[in-house]
């Protein structure tokens, strides 16, 4: 892009459709590859193959359980042992899988066909362009292509180190702080919606600051109008996901998790408070993981719906609601879980010698160990306990990665900021947004910031009502759009209607 810049005057077509061909490739690089590996497994009928798949995903659920084992002398060496074999495995899997997989190398002409005239393709890039030998500056750039255009249209939307810093944590606090935003929509969304007359939808594969920000959240300052008034938007992984077979799991079955008892020992069989409160407030420890009766009544509420239209509903509440469970899950149509997630941002910044009862080399190295939820009988792990349960009540990222989901439609994740993760350059975010995209869910509801328990149950409530009539992968984004709107009659504050993103629909 930094040869556009210094030679404006040359004709850079060909070298625009060239990036948009590379970011297909490199953004769908590691995701997809997972993702297909899985599938392609799942579906050869090769006995041999799916039995190392299975024994590959058993020992890598050993390797989970033992990251919180704090007892370095004892689970060192057991851990590297699991490891090794995991990591032996995995090669079998990469080499006996790669006839199944795809070597076609896709462009921006294979994307262009699935558009339609009031379609549009975006991929944001951020780049970072050197200003000096010691410094540089933060620009970001999207390539944009319509059913027409013969080649992909460059969009310099900005090139400030304030990007990422000002610009963004603006955002944040005009959210948190349930005021007008007039700077937001002209700073993330101006210049692409300029380029975008005619049309209604787009498709978007996000980068950097990006995944922080609900598009239809903008506020444009001149109309007054939302971008959630003025085009769709559907956020995916990579844009190859517009390629994806839509076709849905016919079977109407639903996995409801919410009010987990987080103070519940299993090892007593009863709900026992934890007395201790000795830790220090500048730690990633928990002091008090709050019961949230609003998701009672959220899964109560939608279970209701979904029976009244047939629906088979497994609903878990209280200490039934638990790691264990959630584990045993196979590919139901929907997973929806209300409870409390954690995202441990700056943890590299810290010195504590544990997190959540991690040990610190151990979260440190591992992006999916820094997301998670809380389930049943988590209050004493969260509070940096160093027991190691196999039942802690913490279900990390790491762990989702491992479910079986590869039929699931849909993952709703009713829970404070569990779309966020830790990004990574045309990677996305690493966090519970990717895991649950590697165990093969189709559609993802996250949250960005921390939600009111009112507005979520009036959100996810009237979602499922509107779903439950059309319960297809091409009908969530219009209900889930109508929900919002719901929200918002109550609520005007996108604070309120906004935290919840829909992704890959």
């Amino acid at each position: 892009m930094n040869y556009t810049k210094l030679y404006p005057k040359e004709n850079h077509q060909q070298l625009l459709a060239t990036c948009f061909d590379y970011q297909l490739f490199i953004k769908s690089l590691l995701l997809n590859k997972s993702i297909n590996t899985r599938k392609a497994i799942a579906n050869s009928k090769d006995t041999a193959l799916i039995n190392t798949y299975n024994r590959w995903i058993a020992i890598k659920q050993q390797i989970s359980q033992s990251f919180r084992d704090l007892d370095l002398q004892g689970s060192y060496w057991n851990m590297a042992d699991m490891e090794k074999q995991a990591n032996s495995l995995e090669q079998i899997l990469k080499a006996k899988s790669q006839g199944f997989a795809s070597n076609k190398e896709l462009s921006y002409k294979d994307i262009q066909q699935q558009l339609k005239a009031d379609e549009a393709a975006i991929t944001i890039m951020r780049e970072y362009q050197p200003l000096s030998d010691t410094s540089y500056v933060t620009e970001y750039v999207a390539l944009v292509l319509k059913k027409t255009d013969a080649f992909p249209t460059l969009i310099r939307i900005a090139s400030s180190n304030d990007f990422e810093t000002t610009y963004v944590n603006d955002y944040i606090n005009h959210m948190y702080d349930r005021v007008e935003d007039a700077d937001s929509y002209n700073r993330f969304w101006k210049p692409i919606a300029a380029k975008l007359q005619g049309i209604t939808k787009v498709y978007l594969s996000a980068d950097g600051v990006y995944n922080q920000v609900n598009l239809y959240t903008l506020q444009n300052p001149v109309t007054k109008k939302y971008v959630l008034d003025e085009v769709s938007v559907s956020v995916l992984p990579n844009l190859s996901y517009m390629l994806n077979d839509t076709k849905s799991n016919s079977q109407y079955s639903a996995e409801l998790y919410g009010f987990p008892d987080y103070d519940y020992d299993f090892t007593k069989k009863v709900s026992a408070p934890v007395a201790s409160e000795l830790i220090a407030s500048s730690r990633y420890g928990l002091f008090k993981l709050v019961p949230l009766p609003g998701t009672k009544i959220e899964v109560e509420n939608i279970a209701q719906f979904l029976q009244n239209t047939k629906w088979n509903v497994n609903m878990y509440q209280k200490e039934l609601a638990s790691e264990e469970q959630l584990k045993k899950t196979v590919s139901p149509k929907v997973l929806h879980i209300a409870t409390h997630g954690y995202f441990l941002k700056d943890i590299y910044d810290k010195e504590d010698k544990s997190f959540l009862g991690f040990e610190e080399y151990k979260i440190k190295n591992n992006l999916l160990l820094q997301s998670g939820i809380m389930l049943a009988g988590a209050s004493k792990s969260a509070k940096d306990t160093t027991n190691s349960v196999a039942q802690d009540g913490i279900f990390t990222a790491y762990e989702a990665s491992l479910l079986n989901l590869s039929n699931t439609d849909l993952v709703v994740l009713s829970a404070c900021e569990t779309g966020l993760g830790q990004d990574m350059n045309n990677q996305g975010v690493f966090g519970l947004q990717r895991a649950f995209y590697i165990a093969g869910a189709k559609n993802l509801i996250m949250s960005l910031w921390s939600v009111d328990d009112d507005a979520t149950q009036i959100l996810m409530t009237e979602f499922y009502k509107e779903w439950s009539v059309n319960p297809t992968q091409q009908f969530i984004a219009k209900a889930f759009n109508k929900a919002q709107r719901e929200v918002r009659k109550k609520y005007p504050h996108p604070y309120y209607w906004g935290a919840f993103v829909l992704l890959g629909n």
